[in-house]
């Protein structure tokens, strides 16, 4: 399962042309992470975090974190 769900974020981080940073994000974010947590993760400031998370929204063409979510859901099956 890890490997399998990696391997689906890369594919859509890919597909959606998320920079390598927005991937590393992306996936702390399909896990649930708040953009203060992934901040803390990253070692970046939970205003990056968010910069990044918008443009990822923007990319998936989504507009939370719900939507990110149902998003991966639905690329599963």
């Amino acid at each position: 399962e890890p490997f399998e769900w990696r391997s689906l974020i890369e594919t859509i981080a890919k597909e959606n042309e998320l920079t390598e940073r927005e991937t590393d994000i992306f996936e702390y974010l399909a896990m649930g992470y708040t953009a203060k947590r992934i901040g803390e993760k990253l070692y970046i400031s939970p205003f990056t975090a968010q910069n990044h998370i918008r443009c990822i929204y923007s990319k998936l063409n989504v507009n939370s974190k719900q939507e990110v979510l149902e998003f991966i859901e639905r690329r599963k099956r």
